[in-house]
């Protein structure tokens, strides 16, 4: 709930920017470090948009050790989104 509640504060303060990412890659490229570079682009993009918040998503226990070691931190707590076209909270 705190976590929540700091969220809840900045976002009073100032517009937060959110940059979401993902990365897929095919089983045959796998174990090449190809994940790991990707999100390493991923990363420098956001640095050069002045992301905020850089927000990914897995239960692979193996994109969860890299992502780790590339300095993220698993939250606990749900995420809702906004609809551009409707403006319907999902």
């Amino acid at each position: 709930m705190k976590i929540i509640n700091e969220i809840v504060k900045i976002n009073i303060r100032k517009k937060i920017r959110f940059f979401v990412f993902g990365v897929l890659i095919d089983k045959e490229y796998q174990r090449k470090k190809l994940g790991t570079k990707l999100i390493q682009i991923q990363l420098q993009e956001a640095k050069k948009r002045k992301a905020d918040v850089l927000y990914g998503s897995t239960k692979n226990p193996i994109v969860k050790k890299i992502l780790r070691k590339l300095g993220f931190k698993e939250i606990n707590v749900p995420i809702f989104y906004k609809e551009v076209s409707t403006n319907k909270i999902m």
